[in-house]
Formats: structure tokens, C-alpha cells, sequence
């Protein structure tokens, strides 16, 4: 959608995306169907109406972006937060529906963010049968092949640590490992802050000529503000650790930094592939993924005897190093002027290293760490600061 500005090849574009899209959930029916049909899952109606929901709302949501409704979809966004919230506590105080709950809650939300997205952009007078072009449809087929197959990958990679700590490790082990990856959600809100924004400048910047300095600044900047986010989050965490955490679960502590870091790094191989995206060259964030994995797999067997649950977050960690290293030399390839700081990185490194050996000493020296980092960031961003201060002022106002 963002190849073309005029509103005739966009509704060619959204014409074929929902040609696929209805044989998709045609798919998706017969499957979920032959599955109900051989399993014995429970909640059978609520699982496939939570999939059927997510689908479309992200269809939605990612259509109104391509329109330039990127304001529409934030709006959105924060109404289904509230909604989720809202009807959950409902469903569940009120209506004691417990765990069916957490799927209607969810799929309320996700039909009301298609409603309010559907008033607005009117998305069924952007469909014509004449738009219909199966050369369009073949090349988009082509193009989110690889994508489709790097998802299940990367939902493979997600959940096989957990299973394999579960069956070498027993559940004990698991809940702990759980435990330490929930505090990589702050790093994942920060992140999505950015990374809707960077994927629209990534998709619009495709035809500049110069857009490689643009792809050189964004992505060095963004490594940056990761690793900066990753070394305030650790004295932060040792400072409200015990309010937050149960004492059966306390052991997690530990498993932390390194939960976080391959957090930051998944993230950021995240901005990486959506300049592949911009490019159409999806098959290389597929094969990097794929490698990551098998990394991952591989380092994960190895270790898992000797260093226990710390095995699952070094292996992870290995292979997301191995992915974005893959995609930055792939990036070098097809834009010889593309360059990572490395004296840079290196720095935040070296503090990050620092800021995990000070995060296992006392709650009071992490207070004066954290203290410490917030007025040297005050003083060498000061500019910046008072540029955005400046900006709230006038919005006040």
C-alpha cells in the first residue's frame, strides 16, 4: 500500500489483500474444524472466534495504517486496552466465567476495534471485483510466504525453551523462567512506542535514493535507546523486585539480565527485518530466523545439564546474536554505506556489564546507581529534553 499514493491502487492493493484474506479464513476453519473434530480441546468455539478475531483486527488495523489512518489505529489500540481490561474484570468478578473470560474479553475488544475502524475508512467500498489481479495476488503470495513461515518459526522458537526446561527441569523450573521473562514487557512497551512508527517511515523511504542514511541513523539510534532502556530497567527491577514477585519465585532473580538482553536483541532484529520488508526481500528475514533457531536448539541441548535455566536464556540469547548478526551482514550487502557503531554499542556494553554486576548487590546501591545514571542522561541530553518539554508546553497550552 505505501508504493502508491493515489487512492485507486491502494483500494487495488486492500481489493486482493481481502481475496487472499477469504480463502485464509477458509483455511483456518477447515483446520481448526479437523482439529475440534480429533482432539478433545475445551472451549472449542472461544479458541477459534479468538483466532477469527485477531485475524481481522489486524487486517483492520494494518489497513488503516496504509491509508494514513495511523491516528485512528492508535485511538483504536487504547480503546481495546480498556475494553479488555474492563470486560475481563467483569466477565470474571461478575459472571465467574474464569479462564472463558480471557478469550471473550479479548474477542469483544478486537470486533469493537473493527467496527470503529470500518465507520471510518468504510473498507467495503474499497473492494471491486474489477481491482481483482492475479498478478497482484500471486506477488503478494510470494511475498508473505517467507513471512508466514518465519512466524510459526519464531512461535516455535518462543515455545520450545519453555518445553524443553519443562521436561529437563519440571514445572518448578518453568514457573521460575516465566517469572524472569514477565519483566521484559516493560522493554516490549518501549519498543512499540517506536516500532509502528519506524515501519511507516521504513515503507515510505523505499524509492529514496538516500534512504540508506536514513536506515543508518534509525537503526543505530535504536540500538542505542535499547540498551539504554535495558540498563535503567535493572536497578529499577532490584529496586521493586520484592513488591512484585511471590517468595516461591524469588529465585527467578538471576535469570533477569540475560532475559532482558535477548528481549532488546529480539527487538531490535525486529527493526532490522522491517527494512527487509520495505525492500521485498522477505526470504532473507526468514532464513535468518531459521538459523537462529537451529542455534538456538542446538546450544540449548548443550547446556541445559550443566547451567539449568540460565541454558535457556544464553542459548536464546546465542541465537538472536546470530540472527541480527545475519541480517546486518545481508543489510551490508544491498547498502554498502550501511554501518553499525560499534564504538558506540560497545560503551553501552561495557555499562550494561557493570549494571548487572551492581544489580545482585544491595537495593540501596542500585538506588544510587539508578540516581546517578538519571543525572548524567539529564545532563547529556539536556537539549533534547528541553525540546521535548518545550513541545508538551505548547500542546498544554
Amino acid at each position: 500500500m505505501y508504493d502508491g499514493a493515489e487512492r485507486e491502487y491502494k483500494n487495488k492493493v486492500i481489493t486482493n489483500g481481502l481475496y487472499i484474506f477469504i480463502y485464509s479464513i477458509i483455511l483456518y476453519s477447515a483446520v481448526m474444524f479437523f482439529w475440534f473434530f480429533y482432539s478433545d480441546a475445551i472451549y472449542r468455539t472461544y479458541v477459534y472466534l479468538f483466532g477469527f478475531s485477531t485475524i481481522l483486527h489486524y487486517v483492520y488495523g494494518n489497513i488503516a495504517r496504509g491509508l494514513g489512518q495511523s491516528k485512528l489505529y492508535a485511538v483504536t489500540g487504547v480503546i481495546i486496552s480498556f475494553v479488555v481490561a474492563a470486560s475481563s474484570l467483569v466477565l470474571i468478578l461478575v459472571f465467574k466465567m474464569e479462564l472463558k473470560a480471557l478469550y471473550l474479553s479479548n474477542i469483544i475488544a478486537a470486533f469493537i476495534q473493527v467496527i470503529i475502524i470500518e465507520y471510518n475508512i468504510k473498507l467495503f467500498h474499497c473492494f471491486k471485483r474489477k481491482y481483482i489481479d492475479i498478478s497482484i495476488i500471486k506477488s503478494m503470495l510470494i511475498f508473505a510466504l517467507p513471512l508466514s513461515i518465519n512466524e510459526v518459526v519464531y512461535w516455535f522458537l518462543s515455545g520450545y525453551n519453555i518445553m524443553v526446561i519443562t521436561q529437563y527441569l519440571g514445572l518448578a523450573a518453568n514457573g521460575i523462567y516465566s517469572i524472569a521473562t514477565k519483566f521484559s514487557v516493560a522493554l516490549l512497551l518501549v519498543s512499540n512506542c517506536f516500532i509502528l512508527a519506524w515501519q511507516e517511515l521504513a515503507y515510505t523511504s523505499h524509492s529514496d535514493t538516500n534512504r540508506c542514511s536514513t536506515y543508518n541513523y534509525m537503526l543505530n539510534y535504536t540500538a542505542q535507546l535499547l540498551l539504554l532502556c535495558l540498563i535503567l530497567l535493572l536497578p529499577l527491577i532490584n529496586i521493586t523486585f520484592k513488591y512484585l514477585v511471590a517468595l516461591n519465585y524469588r529465585a527467578s532473580f538471576e535469570f533477569i539480565p540475560l532475559s532482558l538482553l535477548s528481549t532488546c536483541g529480539t527487538i531490535y532484529a525486529a527493526f532490522l527485518a522491517d527494512v527487509f520488508n520495505a525492500e521485498k526481500k522477505s526470504k532473507n528475514i526468514m532464513y535468518s530466523t531459521i538459523v537462529a533457531v537451529i542455534t538456538n536448539i542446538v546450544l540449548l541441548h548443550l547446556l541445559i545439564d550443566k547451567n539449568g535455566i540460565q541454558a535457556a536464556n544464553i542459548s536464546l540469547c546465542a541465537g538472536i546474536l546470530t540472527c541480527i548478526i545475519i541480517r546486518s551482514i545481508m543489510l551490508k550487502k544491498y547498502f554498502h554505506e550501511f554501518k553499525i557503531n560499534i564504538k558506540i554499542l560497545l560503551c553501552y556494553f561495557i555499562l550494561f556489564a557493570i549494571a548487572c554486576k551492581i544489580f545482585f548487590l544491595s537495593t540501596t546501591v542500585n538506588i544510587i546507581f539508578l540516581v546517578m545514571l538519571l543525572l548524567i542522561l539529564s545532563y547529556t541530553y539536556k537539549k533534547l529534553i528541553c525540546k521535548i518539554l518545550e513541545q508538551l508546553f505548547r500542546k498544554i497550552k
